[in-house]
Parts: structure tokens; C-alpha cells; sequence
């Protein structure tokens, strides 16, 4: 039997598992990706396809395959005379302006490909937001399309695609135009994604969960995890290959210990990695620190911070900390390298350094400067080696991480994403809305409401300052009058806008005397009368800015009293029979 060689990885990688045993069985294919290795692997494959063919009713579609070289590199010269025979006239490579399509996902080749992508992906994106802007929706209901029609097409394209910063930029700017739609002053992003609970929306945070979905690659890497898919072994070997070193968990923890020509590259699988790392919060204490260890970091990862005038030589920021400082055996600690054993071109900056931690003008780390300082261990101690050895591996760092292995939020992969999402941004510092002393039981109560948009929506900006007042705009633009367009006497404040105008105050006095005092019989919620009261108000303005339609008192109220009437005989439809 005539086999394919295929595709192999190189040595280093885990050696796969052995080949299942042959199955001869006829079945249809709807899908089928082939790894050649030579033009004779393409003869063998085109003669097992022609005996499937023969051996059954079904056709290979050769006009409708599609080649990729896997390198990039053109290789059209070698293959392409070969595959002319099977009506493949065309080879993807790095030279094409777009990416070769997969089950609907590029195979994204050069920054070319990957910027037409993107811009196709925005343009769709964009068209789903206008479909979706064409639907009278409350806020609140902006927020769940957003979440659960929108940006779920993009959490495949964030969790394997390396796209720039910029990307995610475009995507938060469709998304929070699309949520505040006819909102102005518009509501923040941060007041967007923080939790409905605390009276926000709670958006999905693209940034944190592109983090969170490169997360599930990562973990397997921190941590020891039964079940791990093959995939983390070659993802731990590729950070290996491009870091350039074996002491991949000290490069993932420091970001001062990263390669230069890895900090500031262009983005790929490694920094998007590496983003997702250094969202994990830390705290490296003093604690259980190994000096050993500790002598393998670069001088910028044991700095706390420099003030002026000293400034980090160039020389220190490419040695590590073992070039400056030395182990002392008896009482397991580091002391300097005195001045006549340091090499010569390391002399002067290692003087000056030293110096500026006697000016305190440059600080040390505190987990760095517990290592300066002597213990009761020794290396030349048998009883004390066990407890040296168990801090070894940077396994005292690991335990500073905010996510450990017993964590129960993170222990499976089902709600991993989820967990590592709410972390960063409880650790991201933010401008949490004015209303977060409002108790979650209250929103609650205040989204289970059966409300319209308009109802849902006018309250909302009420209670979030998001109401366009007269004074708001004259703040904007100092041309702008702030008195009120109605009254033409009184600065336009949100109450003013809502409660002290005069006609609307007569309404409001009248409101409470019918529907609001102890006696007044109404069959309503007391919020569901505030919320109509609000949204009529909110019309009548709107009414009088843009349509120049005048309210008075009487005309007020029986608005109301209309939008009460129908909202109780929608409440009283007999329920649909379907």
C-alpha cells in the first residue's frame, strides 16, 4: 500500500501518538485537508482518490481545491506544473493580497492578509450593527444583542488570530456606538462593562476577553492540569523557540526579562501570550524568596523604581543580577561583587549603581532586597538543603500569582474564561459609576421590570447623569444659552429639566396628589408611575425642542394617563395560544 509521507515536526516536538489502526471504510467527505511533502506524495494521494472515486458514486471536485504552502515562501515553480493536471492553477503564499479561507477563518500568511481581513471583518460587523440599529431596543437590550449577537462572532477571530491593539480599538468603537445609540452624553465604556448588579450593563470587555480566551493556551503552561490537550505541549515548545531560552517561566513572569527583540515586535501567538501574563495581578513578597533564583533576573526586573538624576546604564539593562552580586553560602544571602573581581566594562555603572541605592535614589525590589539580607540557612547544611531545593524553579514567584492551582474558579476549563475575564477587570483600575451604592437587589428589581425602551432608557440616564440639559451643553460649548428653551428664565439643570420647569412641576404636583398620596387608589407599582411620568415628561420636551409643539399642564397628564391605560391593557392580554 502506497502511503503519504505528509507533514512532520521537527524533533523537538512531542513525538505523536502511535497511528491508530487502519479502518477500510467508504464514507463521504464534505471537507478534506491534505499535508503533502513532495510532488510524489501528490500521486499517491491523486491515485487513492481516483480508486475512492471508482469505488463509489462519489466525484473529487479538484476544480474547487485550493493550495497553501505552509512556509509562505513561493513555491509555485515546484509544485504548480505537477497540480496544473488537477485544475489547481493557483498556490497561496505570502505574495497574495488576501488570506486563503479555511472553514470560513483565514490562514493569515503577512501583515498584508492580515490588515484586508481585518477590514472586511470591521465592514461586516459593521453591517450586522446597522441591521441591529434599525430596532427600537432599550439600552439594556443594546447591551444583551451586543453581547450575545455581536461580539460573539468575534471570540474565535480574538482567541487564535494575533490582531493589533488597533483591532480591538475598531470593535469597542462599533460596539459602544451601537449601545448608546441616541445617547448623549454619551456612557462611558467602563460604566458599560462593569456588572449589572452595580448598575451598569455589563458588556462584554473585548480586551480583557481576548485575555481571557488566550488564557485557556496558558494555563496548561502555570500548571500542572490532568486532561491537558496535546496542543499545550507544542504551544510551551513554540514560547520556547521564540523566547530563546530554557527558563521559560522567568521571561512569562518578568516582562524586564524578555528578549528585546520580543518586546515591541510585531504581533504574534508569543506577544499575544505574553498580554494575557501580564494581566495575571501579583504580588511578589518578600517571603520565601530564593536568592539563587534571584540572581538569574535581569537588573530591570529587580528595580522598583529610579528617580532623578540617576538613570539605569545601558550596560546594566542587558546583565542580570549574578553579574553585579554573588551568593554567600553560609547564611544563604547576596552581597555585592566587590569592585576588583567585576569585569572591567561592567566597573563604572556597577559603582554608580550602588551608589544611587545608598542616595535611595533607585530602589530595589522588596522580594530583591529580602534577598540582600542574611539568614539562618546555609548551603553547606544538610538539614537546610530540602527547604532550599523546595524553593527552587521560580515556584516561590508562582505562588505570588493571584491564580493558583486550587483555585476553584480556574480549576476546569468550563468557566475558566469566564473567571480570568472577572479578574482582570476587578484588578483594572476604573472609574466605577456614582450609583454603585445602589444595592444589587435593587437593579435587579429594576431590569425585571416590564418596561419599553423609551421607559427603560429615560430612567436609566436619569439615574447615570446622562440627561442633554441646556446647562450640559453651554459646558460643551460656551456659546450655547443654558436657560431653559421652555421657560426662557431658569439655567437648564437635569432637575430643572425634569421637575422645576413650571408647567412640568404643576404636572408633577397633580401626579402626586391622583396617583402617588397615601389614599390615591391606583393599581400600579409605584416605580412603573415614576418611570411613565418621566418618559412623558422626557416627550414633551423632545416634542417642544424638535417639533416646536407646546405642553401644558392638562395635555401632561392626560398623556399620562393614556400611557397607564395601555400599559394596563397589554399587561391583560390573554397569552398567546402557541
Amino acid at each position: 500500500m502506497m502511503l503519504v509521507q505528509g507533514f512532520t515536526f521537527h524533533r523537538c516536538y512531542p513525538e505523536q501518538s502511535p497511528a491508530p489502526p487502519s479502518i477500510k471504510l467508504l464514507s463521504y467527505a464534505d471537507d478534506t485537508l491534505l499535508f503533502l511533502h513532495d510532488v510524489a506524495d501528490l500521486q499517491v494521494v491523486a491515485a487513492h482518490l481516483q480508486n475512492y472515486s471508482l469505488a463509489s458514486n462519489a466525484q473529487i471536485n479538484f476544480h474547487k481545491t485550493c493550495a497553501i504552502s505552509l512556509s509562505g515562501h513561493d513555491i509555485a515553480p515546484h509544485w504548480l506544473t505537477a497540480m496544473q493536471q488537477f485544475d489547481i492553477t493557483h498556490i497561496w503564499s505570502v505574495a497574495d493580497e488576501e488570506a486563503i479561507r479555511y472553514l470560513g477563518h483565514p490562514l493569515i500568511q503577512s501583515s498584508r492578509q492580515r490588515q484586508a481581513f481585518a477590514s472586511h471583518f470591521l465592514w461586516t460587523l459593521r453591517q450586522t450593527v446597522e441591521l441591529q440599529s434599525r430596532r427600537g431596543i432599550s439600552v439594556y437590550g443594546r447591551a444583551t444583542i451586543a453581547n450575545s449577537l455581536i461580539m460573539s462572532k468575534c471570540w474565535y477571530v480574538l482567541s487564535v488570530l494575533p490582531l493589533p491593539l488597533e483591532f480591538l480599538w475598531n470593535i469597542r468603537t462599533i460596539i459602544a456606538s451601537f449601545v448608546t445609540l441616541h445617547i448623549h452624553p454619551v456612557i462611558s465604556w467602563y460604566l458599560m462593562v462593569t456588572s449589572k448588579s452595580r448598575g451598569s450593563l455589563g458588556v462584554i470587555d473585548l480586551f480583557a476577553q481576548q485575555k481571557a480566551l488566550i488564557y485557556r493556551r496558558l494555563d496548561p503552561i502555570l500548571f500542572e492540569r490532568s486532561n491537558v490537550l496535546s496542543i499545550s505541549k507544542y504551544v510551551r515548545l513554540h514560547l520556547l523557540n521564540h523566547m530563546n531560552t530554557t527558563i521559560m517561566d522567568m521571561r512569562l513572569l518578568f516582562p524586564a526579562a524578555r528578549s528585546s527583540a520580543l518586546v515591541g515586535a510585531s504581533i504574534t501567538t508569543v506577544t499575544m501570550i505574553f498580554r494575557a501574563m501580564d494581566a495575571i495581578p501579583r504580588t511578589f513578597l518578600p517571603a520565601d524568596r530564593n536568592p539563587i533564583e534571584c540572581l538569574l533576573l535581569p537588573i530591570p526586573a529587580i528595580i522598583q523604581s529610579t528617580t532623578s538624576p540617576y538613570k539605569l546604564a545601558k550596560k546594566l539593562k542587558s546583565v542580570t543580577a549574578g553579574d553585579i552580586f554573588e551568593l554567600q553560602a553560609s547564611g544563604f544571602f547576596l552581597s555585592p561583587i566587590p569592585s576588583n573581581r567585576l569585569p572591567n566594562h561592567l566597573t563604572f555603572v556597577a559603582h554608580r549603581f550602588r551608589q544611587a541605592l545608598t542616595r535611595v535614589d533607585c530602589l530595589l525590589r522588596p522580594f530583591f532586597r529580602a534577598c540582600l539580607e542574611r539568614t539562618a540557612l546555609s548551603l553547606y547544611s544538610q538539614d537546610d538543603r530540602p527547604h532550599i531545593q523546595a524553593m527552587l524553579n521560580l515556584s516561590s514567584f508562582h505562588k505570588d500569582l493571584h491564580i493558583q492551582p486550587s483555585d476553584d474558579n480556574f480549576a476546569y476549563s468550563q468557566g475558566r474564561t469566564r473567571s480570568f475575564r472577572q479578574m482582570v477587570l476587578e484588578a483594572t483600575e476604573r472609574r466605577l459609576p456614582a450609583t454603585q451604592a445602589i444595592a444589587a437587589s435593587s437593579w435587579k428589581a429594576f431590569w425585571a421590570l416590564f418596561l419599553d425602551h423609551t421607559l427603560r432608557n429615560v430612567f436609566y440616564r436619569l439615574i447615570h447623569h446622562k440627561i442633554p440639559t441646556r446647562l450640559y451643553s453651554s459646558h460643551c460649548n460656551s456659546s450655547d444659552d443654558p436657560r431653559c428653551a421652555i421657560c426662557l428664565t431658569v439655567v437648564e439643570s437635569m432637575d430643572h429639566f425634569f421637575f422645576y420647569c413650571e408647567v412640568k412641576q404643576h404636572f408633577w404636583d397633580r401626579l402626586i396628589q391622583e396617583c402617588l398620596w397615601p389614599d390615591s387608589p391606583t393599581a400600579f407599582d409605584l416605580l412603573v408611575i415614576f418611570n411613565v411620568a418621566l418618559a412623558e415628561v422626557w416627550k414633551a420636551h423632545c416634542r417642544f425642542i424638535f417639533d416646536a409643539v407646546p405642553s401644558t399642564t392638562d395635555s401632561l397628564f392626560t398623556l399620562f394617563q393614556r400611557a397607564l391605560t395601555k400599559m394596563q391593557a397589554e399587561d391583560n392580554l390573554p397569552p398567546s395560544a402557541g
